[in-house]
């Protein structure tokens, strides 16, 4: 998809100084990295349609707003389809994060299994001893 020279870029810069987005938050969003939304600030490389369908929901404006040249409110409520990618978006970064913690929650499980055989060990003593 071919833009007018720094049109998507003006654009993409005002969404994302209005929502107060760096190039690293938006990209974690979008699922993709800093440095390719570094290329399409600089004009250096254009997004695809699935890309500005992806931007266009996590800076909640319309897609339009990147392709077309009429001023549009960027406070435009979300439509369901935008509120849906953003909201499997952010899923994902949640099941990533949750991820990196995976081996420290298995740690935890073991040592609570093992407690609880301990403590299920001691409850026993103590009916003998009474």
């Amino acid at each position: 998809m071919k833009f007018r020279k720094n049109f998507f870029t003006e654009k993409l810069r005002k969404a994302m100084f209005e929502k107060k987005f760096t190039q690293e938050d938006l990209g974690n969003i979008i699922g993709v990295n800093r440095q390719m939304i570094s290329r399409w600030l600089t004009t250096d490389r254009n997004p695809s349609l699935a890309s500005i369908k992806k931007l266009a929901a996590a800076l909640n404006v319309p897609v339009t707003y990147f392709i077309e040249d009429e001023e549009q409110n960027i406070n435009n409520e979300k439509t369901d389809e935008q509120k849906n990618i953003s909201i499997k978006t952010i899923t994902e970064l949640i099941k990533k994060e949750i991820k990196k913690y995976e081996p420290e929650i298995n740690l935890l499980k073991r040592e609570i299994k093992v407690l609880k055989e301990k403590n299920k060990s001691l409850e026993i003593k103590v009916s003998k001893l009474k």
